[in-house]
């Protein structure tokens, strides 16, 4: 951006002062969404479902609507592990403004940040959708039903992942 700027005359500058304003904060948005990474010639196709919806959010931020009910699915797919505080900071502005906020998530970092948790199972689609448990994080774990209460209060390994039919942790071996 800074070299756009640089590149311009004095004249230049000036005509186009408030669009390099904009352009500037849109970037940073889009940046504070944990997106810093895409570049202009990455097509809308080859986004991820999460990415899609971070880029939506991120045009609506600086937006002074309350009153809104906001109904994110999974967004921090495609999202590094290290920009979810970014995205949990977002949200809760959004909250802080007087919307609803719904999330349907299942990264812990996410959960844990949720002021209201509901867990539904057991199973998914037609199987699934009864309220398995509902409150706080705590509450989730102390529920008997809850897979995801039983999965929260599991401390993985880096080198373990969960088996989805079970909740307990299956070693990986790598060749």
């Amino acid at each position: 951006m800074q070299h756009v700027e640089d590149s311009l005359n004095d004249t230049s500058r000036a005509i186009v002062k408030d669009s390099l304003l904009d352009l500037d904060t849109k970037l940073a948005r889009i940046a504070g969404v944990g997106l810093g990474y895409l570049t202009l010639n990455r097509t809308v196709v080859t986004l991820s479902g999460g990415e899609l919806q971070r880029l939506r959010l991120s045009a609506i931020l600086d937006s002074d609507l309350s009153g809104m009910v906001y109904i994110l699915d999974e967004p921090t797919a495609g999202l590094h592990s290290k920009d979810t505080a970014g995205l949990v900071r977002i949200l809760r502005k959004l909250r802080d403004l007087g919307n609803t906020v719904l999330v349907i998530e299942h990264d812990p970092d996410m959960m844990h940040a949720a002021d209201h948790l509901v867990d539904l199972g057991p199973g998914a689609g037609k199987e699934g959708g009864a309220v398995v448990a509902q409150g706080s994080l705590a509450a989730i774990e102390a529920a008997p039903d809850s897979a995801t209460g039983r999965f929260l209060k599991m401390s993985l390994s880096p080198k373990a992942e969960v088996c989805p039919a079970r909740t307990t942790p299956v070693e990986r071996h790598d060749e």
